[in-house]
C-alpha cells in the first residue's frame, strides 16, 4: 500500500465547487478545514 504523498497538489474550491487556488496534500489534511474535492468509496461485502 502506498503511503500519502504530503507533497500532492490538491484543488481548493469554494462553496460553489469553483476552484479558487491549491494547497498540498499536507496542508488540506492537517486540520485546516481547507475546502477541497473528495470521494470515498466503502466496499462492504458480507456472505448470504
Amino acid at each position: 500500500m502506498n503511503k500519502d504523498n504530503s507533497q500532492e497538489r490538491f484543488p481548493i474550491v469554494d462553496e460553489r465547487g469553483t476552484v479558487i487556488g491549491s494547497i498540498l496534500r499536507g496542508d488540506a489534511h492537517n486540520g485546516s478545514k481547507t475546502l477541497h474535492p473528495v470521494v470515498h468509496l466503502h466496499l462492504f461485502h458480507s456472505k448470504g
